[in-house]
């Protein structure tokens, strides 16, 4: 029987589950296919930052050692589709639409000498995983710790973890590190993923109005949670016609 789907937004402490940290990627549906065709998409980011750089600073500053020291730069952002980033790297667009259930694809940054602080993820209805593009260093000056279990990134190695568990990275070295992450719904909950992703976008919105208006995290939490459903509503309707659109 599948465990219960946990969110991070209904539980404020860290998630307790029985979920292993770390998943063999044989048990993920065509993941493979990205390990083998590393050395192309490799090649395509390598030429996409060499003529661009859009990398953002991710919204969240409470998880990061310096404000600006993580930046992503989002293909697919839970089924919601970036489509200028999906023609500058049509080698990996066209590879992860190949994996069942991947709902969100984007590039990371981590700058040098920075820290990604112990967090839990928003669900553990997907596997989280990475593939590292560039890695400056193994532990332990450069991993990542998964339900108190560290690791180092092999570059081409793709590394799945259950992101409800409390993890966190870091890269202590004097070059940045680059990774591709990718959430994956797991097939048991993937009747439900447009329910996930409306629930993870609903509560990742209510963070970033919440990080210009501070105020807000004090709010009552019931009140927090009338601001929830409002939001939750707009996505969920907007997924629907979207698939009977599509």
């Amino acid at each position: 029987m599948s465990p219960k789907i946990w969110f991070s937004f209904f539980d404020r402490s860290i998630y307790k589950g029985s979920e292993p940290a770390y998943s063999n990627i044989s048990e993920i549906e065509n993941l493979q296919i990205l390990e083998d065709n590393f050395e192309h998409i490799k090649n395509e980011f390598l030429t996409f930052i060499s003529k661009q750089n859009k990398f953002t600073s991710y919204f969240n500053k409470t998880t990061v050692s310096k404000t600006t020291s993580w930046k992503t730069i989002s293909l697919l952002y839970w089924n919601k589709p970036y489509i200028e980033n999906h023609k500058n790297l049509p080698v990996l667009s066209n590879l992860i639409k190949k994996i069942p259930g991947c709902v969100s694809c984007s590039l990371s940054l981590l700058e040098s000498n920075s820290q990604i602080k112990p967090h839990c993820g928003d669900t553990n209805a997907i596997w989280r995983c990475h593939l590292p593009l560039i890695v400056p260093g193994t532990l332990p000056d450069a991993g990542l710790k998964v339900a108190g279990k560290s690791i180092s990134w092999q570059e081409g190695k793709i590394v799945a973890f259950c992101d409800a568990h409390e993890h966190e990275a870091w890269n202590d070295t004097s070059k940045p590190r680059y990774i591709i992450i990718l959430d994956i719904i797991k097939p048991e909950y993937r009747k439900k993923t447009n329910h996930i992703c409306s629930v993870v976008l609903s509560s990742i919105t209510l963070q970033k109005i919440a990080e210009k208006i501070n105020w807000l995290y004090k709010v009552p939490i019931f009140i927090q949670f009338i601001g929830f459903i409002n939001v939750y509503l707009t996505f969920r309707i907007k997924s629907i016609i979207i698939s009977k659109l599509s």
